[in-house]
């Protein structure tokens, strides 16, 4: 994780395919912390909005219209 907390752009793909457990939730949340503000991530998935939400066990930040 050291590692890809220093690349100046990390990209995850396919983000929810596979449901995560501990600690692998744990150690995501982690690094996107240690990421913030510092280095560019972009996430991409292909799971709809609601799909995500209940994947992440997550209340909708925004929703689009």
């Amino acid at each position: 994780l050291a590692t890809l907390s220093r690349v100046s752009l990390l990209i995850i793909d396919d983000f929810g395919l596979k449901p995560m457990r501990a600690p692998a939730d744990e150690d995501l949340h982690d690094l996107i912390a240690e990421r913030y503000e510092r280095c560019a991530t972009i996430v991409t998935s292909n799971l709809e909005c609601a799909a995500a939400h209940s994947r992440l066990n997550a209340e909708p930040v925004f929703t689009l219209s």
